[in-house]
């Protein structure tokens, strides 16, 4: 029997047993058309050329950041008010969705059965139908709440995301030069006070202490926008994680972070005090100061960035990664009855599963994935790494994805309802 079938009967066994609490954040995101002729135009008026930049001031930002993302791959940044009102009167609206890793992986566990407690931060009234999940439920006031009844007792805070997917090929041109997107991928643009402040529920630790938890996310501490908050509030989860049972896995999501030292402080204060800390393969380059572009697909760098990853940061556990050909776990076995390798398998296949569907899957949608090929690429990768102490799990991947959005948090569910 392969991993993936085998992935799918250990889930079977212990789907009833699991219950994630997935914090920390929440949003709408409003998903927005690449629209070429326009951005284009923004790019002629505007850049002055490829910058990396998390925090766009203006439009001359906002053209320069895509200039360098495109070949570079998705990221996050915050944006002020007149480059938001700017993309809403001139960029189609797709749809909406929720945004925030923490309410993502909720609705993916949930559409495919599995129990979990969500932390809301920021909510509209279309949560009632996007988080509508008989096995969902949201923490409010001590207690687990259906949706529909935490947003009758809870007033709106309504903080939007824009969501700028890209599909391969897509490109830009600035003084003769074209700037082309080698895979689809996305670019998250936020005008999120609320989330960049992270309001904690100390409550909602407590609930999931007291109701044993199988596993705890702890994800977008990313959005904070000033040192002192992101110091504060890292100290403050610090102390919330204290006093968790064994049996509480403790997993530590980064995502791509607004301050420039974000990533060494967040895994710094954490990580000690997780038994996981994850990324995706682009946060791991960026945070040993690798360019993804130099990356070449060498599986000895990966396992370089891996080793020190661990041992700089020392997870109780081990370090996960997720990316496009291939899902890796590094570093201390998992307590018994846990399976690393079916976990990372689970997590690919829920992860194809919204990329193929553009929708959280059911437990027949994501099943459904472990009949498609193997990534080439990852299949040699996984050969190379797992020599080297890695285990690995090629993905199945989509090639024409209907969804860039939310595939690392839909990983991440997976990996959770398993582990």
């Amino acid at each position: 029997m392969g991993v993936y079938q085998n992935a799918i009967e250990y889930f079977k066994r212990v789907a009833d047993s699991r219950y994630v609490a997935a914090g920390l954040t929440s949003n709408v995101d409003l998903l927005v058309r690449w629209d070429t002729g326009v951005i284009q135009k923004w790019v002629d008026q505007y850049a002055t050329g490829p910058r990396n930049i998390s925090n766009v001031e203006n439009m001359t930002d906002l053209v320069d950041m895509l200039l360098f993302r495109l070949p570079e791959g998705g990221t996050e940044c915050f944006i002020c008010e007149e480059v938001a009102r700017t993309i809403e009167s001139s960029l189609k609206m797709a749809s909406y969705g929720v945004g925030g890793t923490g309410a993502q992986a909720a609705c993916a566990l949930g559409s495919f059965g599995v129990r979990s407690l969500v932390h809301l931060t920021s909510f509209g009234p279309q949560f009632a139908d996007l988080l509508n999940y008989p096995p969902l439920s949201v923490y409010s006031n001590g207690k687990a709440l259906p949706v529909r009844q935490f947003l009758r007792e809870n007033p709106e805070r309504y903080a939007p995301h824009f969501i700028l997917q890209f599909h391969k090929g897509a490109a830009l041109k600035f003084q003769d030069q074209s700037y082309t997107a080698p895979v689809a991928n996305k670019i998250i643009l936020s005008w999120d006070v609320l989330n960049s402040e992270l309001p904690l529920d100390h409550g909602y630790f407590e609930y999931a202490k007291k109701n044993h938890a199988t596993a705890l996310l702890i994800s977008g501490v990313s959005g904070i926008q000033q040192e002192e908050n992101l110091d504060a509030k890292l100290k403050e989860i610090a102390r919330l994680l204290e006093g968790f049972s064994q049996e509480t896995m403790v997993y530590c999501e980064c995502g791509p972070f607004f301050l420039k030292d974000g990533y060494g402080k967040y895994f710094k204060e954490l990580g000690g005090k997780s038994d996981i800390i994850a990324c995706s393969d682009e946060e791991l380059f960026e945070i040993n100061g690798v360019s993804h572009s130099s990356f070449g697909g060498n599986p000895y760098m990966l396992m370089d960035l891996l080793d020190k990853f661990f041992h700089t940061y020392h997870p109780r556990r081990g370090v996960v990664i997720h990316s496009r050909d291939v899902s890796m776990y590094y570093g201390n076995p998992l307590p018994e009855g846990r399976d690393v390798k079916s976990a990372l398998a689970m997590g690919n296949m829920v992860a194809s599963a919204k990329a193929r569907y553009s929708d959280y899957g059911t437990r027949e949608m994501v099943f459904s994935i472990a009949d498609q090929p193997d990534s080439t690429v990852g299949l040699q990768r996984t050969k190379t790494l797992e020599k080297g102490g890695v285990i690995a799990v090629p993905t199945k991947p989509v090639e024409h994805p209907a969804c860039t959005i939310g595939l690392g948090d839909s990983f991440t569910a997976g990996f959770l309802s398993c582990v």
